[in-house]
């Protein structure tokens, strides 16, 4: 994705690559996968320490890295990584949950280990579902927002809320307070969500972590980088998936030779190969843009790269799926699960929204 010849960055992708190699199979992914499916919730025992010592969520909190074009290079790293490895550990969320509170430059507000995940709404750049009404000694909050990606392991919440003046603040909120409802449940490709509302809660002033017109800059970039990084896991999942199909073509046989000789399926893998590229290179262009912040040059880029990932992404998880025969469709098998976690990407980040978006833009003489 990024360049790795940065020392810290390539030290950092061999890291989560032998993790996830040596202690993530897939068999044990799917163990993990099948026990959230039946109420047990997310096994944070297996992986997560491991993530933790690699030091990946220090890496996103350090308010001192927020302002370090390199650090997002880092996080794209780990991104694509999870996508690869078809992790189900929401280290996504978390890593921009703790890049949110650094942002605001309230980063000390999360304690040591706490997973904090931010609102749907911060990171797609909509309306925040919540409200806030002032009241002596705090504030009460309501209102509901869905979807949130790791929501189902989460501590603290990171949502936004206007008050009756309209003025955004940003809360951190227990997930565990009275009156907060998290409503958990598996995404298509086995990931954690959950639904959240607020029923008339009142908080501490703690609680409140800043507020003000400028946390309009701070949410733009979180929502830029954000879009980014799920890019980059879409790209390692589309790099899985290749590597699987192209194995699967090398040994399976049929009419006594690998299905691979065929000319028609060397067309097909060939096809899987650029689009994968492509994608990536737009990423990576996007990626560099977005080090110097969300400006409107950088979001035409991300618009592009967004939309031909989400285009790459079904092409790829069609062929896989398509090229395994029915095998490509069973759960025990991981190409059934790339099809998913593809899916999945391609459903948050829909590629007619971010053309919509891309042609409301200014041109690029304009932009510039």
């Amino acid at each position: 994705m990024i360049d790795t010849q940065d020392d810290v960055r390539r030290m950092l992708a061999d890291g989560v690559d032998r993790l996830l190699e040596r202690e993530y199979g897939f068999e044990q992914r799917d163990a993990m996968r099948k026990a959230m499916a039946t109420g047990q919730g997310l096994d944070k025992s297996v992986l997560w320490p491991r993530l933790e010592e690699l030091g990946i969520f220090m890496l996103a909190a350090d308010k001192d890295a927020v302002q370090d074009p390199a650090s997002l290079g880092h996080m794209s790293v780990v991104a694509e990584a999870m996508g690869r490895g078809l992790a189900i550990e929401p280290a996504l969320p978390a890593m921009l949950g703790a890049r949110l509170a650094a942002l605001a430059g309230t980063a000390g507000v999360l304690a040591d280990g706490q997973l904090a995940v931010v609102a749907p709404s911060i990171l797609h750049g909509r309306e925040s579902g919540f409200g806030a009404e002032a009241m002596d000694g705090g504030w009460r909050l309501s209102g509901q927002e869905d979807v949130w990606l790791g929501g189902d392991a989460a501590q603290i919440l990171l949502l936004s809320a206007r008050d009756m003046q309209g003025v955004p603040h940003l809360f951190a909120m227990p997930a565990d307070q009275p009156g907060v409802t998290c409503t958990p449940y598996q995404l298509f490709d086995g990931r954690g969500a959950a639904n959240v509302a607020l029923n008339s809660v009142e908080t501490n002033p703690a609680y409140l972590v800043a507020q003000g017109e400028a946390l309009a800059d701070a949410f733009e970039r979180i929502e830029l980088e954000a879009s980014l990084l799920n890019a980059c896991d879409a790209v390692g999942a589309m790099r899985g998936a290749n590597a699987l199909t192209l194995e699967q073509l090398q040994t399976r046989h049929q009419f006594g030779r690998p299905i691979g000789a065929f000319q028609a399926l060397q067309h097909r893998m060939v096809d899987m190969s650029l689009v994968l590229e492509l994608a990536d290179a737009l990423v990576a262009q996007a990626m560099v843009a977005a080090c110097n912040g969300p400006d409107a040059g950088g979001w035409r880029l991300a618009c592009g790269a967004l939309v031909r990932t989400a285009l790459s992404s079904r092409q790829i998880a069609e062929e896989t799926v398509q090229m395994h025969g029915g095998m490509g469709l069973t759960e025990e098998y991981p190409a059934a699960h790339y099809f998913a976690r593809l899916t999945s990407f391609e459903l948050l980040y829909p590629a007619e929204e971010w053309t919509e978006r891309f042609a409301r833009l200014a041109p690029l003489d304009k932009a510039a």
